[in-house]
């Protein structure tokens, strides 16, 4: 059965300038080169985490926005594509939720970092409105001078929760 999109993904994917909205089962809308994309997810009920290096952080229900790049071989329509479906190799921290997610949907953000589309949903959260109830995190593949401490005050000011970065990893806390 293929999952819905969350009913805000609209809304979000216009405040975010995203240019391409797609669902599961929907990879052949996504660009085949390389840019940055959001992953919407909807948690319908709390989600355990078996990554034991983060302690296992339980996920409370809610909208979550996975922000990413995809530069590699495939580009958007490979990353975006694989996240979007529930039959996949469990391979990154992504893949756990995105495999239970109740609902889900994948953005494309033109001509921006991850950092850019962080520094977005950052203004959306605050203007409040449709996107201002998600949590935003994913800060894997940063490079750059030093753009994990840019990161790190933008996702500490998106999540009261205490999601937090070491590094170019994103620590998660017991409950989210």
């Amino acid at each position: 059965m293929i999952r819905g999109m969350p009913a805000e993904v609209a809304d979000i994917a216009r405040q975010l300038s995203a240019s391409v909205l797609a669902g599961e089962g929907e990879a052949d809308r996504l660009p085949v080169g390389p840019g940055t994309y959001g992953l919407l997810l909807r948690l319908a009920e709390p989600v355990t985490l078996g990554l034991a290096r983060l302690g296992n952080p339980v996920l409370a229900p809610g909208l979550y926005l996975y922000c990413g790049s995809a530069n590699g071989p495939g580009g958007v329509r490979a990353r975006l594509g694989r996240h979007l479906r529930r039959d996949k190799a469990v391979r990154w921290h992504i893949d756990y939720l995105s495999g239970v997610a109740a609902e889900i949907a994948g953005l494309v953000v033109p001509e921006a970092t991850e950092c850019d589309l962080r520094q977005k949903a950052s203004a959306v959260l605050k203007a409040g409105g449709a996107g201002s109830g998600i949590r935003v995190f994913g800060l894997q593949g940063l490079s750059g001078p030093s753009p994990a401490a840019g990161a790190v005050t933008r996702i500490q000011n998106l999540d009261s929760n205490g999601a937090r970065v070491s590094g170019s990893r994103l620590q998660l806390p017991k409950s989210l």
